[in-house]
């Protein structure tokens, strides 16, 4: 028999919110989650649900979990199906948390949708899912007096919000942490609407990946070349940044020739291994004199394979600072 596969996604309070609403354990405390399926006429079914969170007590949250997956499993399946290997496949996007859920209540993992282990959002991944809503505009005019709270306003990272609007429902329920005035302020069922919005968006994303598999791969294999270009680019940068850092500190004047600057370098290089091999040196000096060794090294590496016509100090230290702010140009736009 075939697996159902059920897309899952998760939203939790996370640490320091658990530690300050009494948490003694350093736990994740998933209250909201969404479930979705796909029928085999390619219907697409939902199912989202916040969880009262009543108390910091994590063994009654995942009873509680349990059963309301349990529930909504067979709700949108539309059948008492027992939830186990033979019966159910768990799907998510990088999904630590959702691993870390179904383990604990069904001992059953969340696979993976894609088969890379890449740090990439999931919104990037469905940049063409069509979707132009913004998520948490009412959560970013709360008027709340909380330094957690400005420094989310200055993420980009909006499952952070998620995560407080988690903290803020828990607050409100137990009267924590806020002034009662603060708390009376937040029109809480628009909070709710916009978090089940976007949780349930995440899941959507997750069917849509599912039936764009080849849009989706391509997307993402852009997106590896993209970074690999960019940390070649990046270590290009600071190789030459502390080429020209060398070049100022061993400090000759722009009229000096290559030629000279070369034979220089040579003799300055074979000093360092003459004192390497033949003295002894303390610990820190002796990585000193290593160090700038490999520095010479890369200077006259660069020298002898630029393509540049390159005569004096002076024109080295500029086709240096050149490639230095052209790299910086590119780098800043990514």
């Amino acid at each position: 028999m075939e697996k159902y596969k059920i897309y899952i996604d998760f939203e939790a309070i996370t640490p320091p919110f658990t530690t300050i609403l009494g948490s003694h354990v350093k736990s994740n405390y998933p209250f909201c989650y969404t479930i979705g399926y796909i029928d085999k006429y390619y219907q697409e079914y939902y199912k989202t649900r916040i969880i009262k969170l009543k108390s910091m007590n994590i063994k009654q949250l995942y009873r509680d979990l349990k059963e309301y997956l349990t529930k909504d499993i067979q709700k949108i399946l539309e059948q008492e199906i027992e939830i186990n290997e033979n019966n159910i496949q768990f799907i998510g996007w990088n999904p630590q948390l959702e691993n870390e859920v179904t383990k604990k209540i069904f001992n059953l993992p969340t696979k993976n949708i894609i088969n890379i282990n890449l740090q990439l959002s999931l919104s990037v991944a469905t940049k063409h899912f069509l979707n132009t809503d913004k998520y948490f505009e009412y959560f970013d005019k709360l008027d709340i007096n909380d330094s957690f709270y400005r420094k989310i306003l200055d993420s980009t990272r909006t499952g952070i919000k998620a995560n407080y609007v988690g903290f803020l429902l828990y607050c409100n329920y137990k009267k924590r942490y806020f002034k009662s005035s603060e708390l009376n302020k937040i029109d809480f069922d628009i909070l709710k609407q916009q978090l089940v919005k976007y949780n349930k968006d995440d899941v959507k994303r997750l069917i849509y990946i599912e039936k764009h598999q080849i849009e989706v791969q391509r997307i993402i294999e852009e997106e590896i070349n993209e970074r690999n270009l960019k940390n070649k680019s990046i270590k290009e940068f600071n190789f030459l940044r502390n080429l020209r850092k060398y070049l100022s500190f061993i400090g000759y004047v722009d009229e000096t020739t290559i030629s000279e600057l070369i034979e220089k370098l040579n003799k300055r290089n074979e000093q360092l291994i003459t004192y390497l091999t033949k003295q002894k040196l303390d610990k820190n000096k002796a990585i000193i004199y290593r160090k700038e060794t490999i520095k010479i090294k890369n200077l006259l590496d660069y020298i002898n394979n630029s393509n540049e016509q390159i005569n004096l100090v002076s024109e080295l230290s500029s086709s240096l600072k050149n490639k230095v702010n052209e790299l910086k140009k590119y780098l800043v736009n990514k």
